[in-house]
């Protein structure tokens, strides 16, 4: 039997990392937006560069979920970033995205235990993200983890 394996990423991830994000980002929104808007985000955020800088940096926890040795999923947190109107020390989930192909097979529920274990060791107060109000299937999966609205703010 296949077994998922979740670690944390390192620099050496910085290719794969870019790649699963570039795949995962387009099959989540390139229906619903422009293609140009689409590839230059890919472009701006997504790049092998960035990534790297990222985790080299401390402000970055990048999170792979690999099957085979094949990337087909990541998540990523990012350390002491505040929602509005919370000043305590914080962390944000800010990505969790699963391949298409995979969604289904406790990937996204791996990366998320994942995330709140890190969490959890590092002694962070609050554990927050933000999702677009149209990811249905999104917000009824981190409901399942305690997760509640606590505000909205333009994307």
């Amino acid at each position: 039997m296949n077994k998922i394996k979740i670690r944390i990423a390192n620099e050496n991830d910085a290719k794969a990392l870019a790649e699963i994000s570039a795949i995962t980002f387009f099959e989540t929104y390139a229906k619903r937006n422009n293609q140009n808007s689409i590839k230059e985000h890919i472009r701006k955020y997504f790049g092998e560069n960035t990534i790297i800088k990222e985790l080299k940096g401390r402000s970055f926890i990048w999170i792979l979920a690999s099957l085979n040795n094949n990337p087909v999923g990541y998540s990523k947190l990012k350390i002491n970033a505040k929602p509005i109107g919370i000043n305590a020390n914080s962390i944000e989930i800010v990505r969790v995205y699963v391949l298409k192909s995979m969604i289904g097979r406790g990937i996204g529920k791996l990366l998320m235990g994942k995330c709140l274990a890190i969490a959890k060791n590092k002694k962070f107060k609050i554990v927050w993200l933000g999702v677009w109000k149209k990811k249905h299937r999104a917000i009824s999966f981190y409901k399942k983890f305690g997760f509640c609205t606590y505000g909205f703010h333009k994307f």
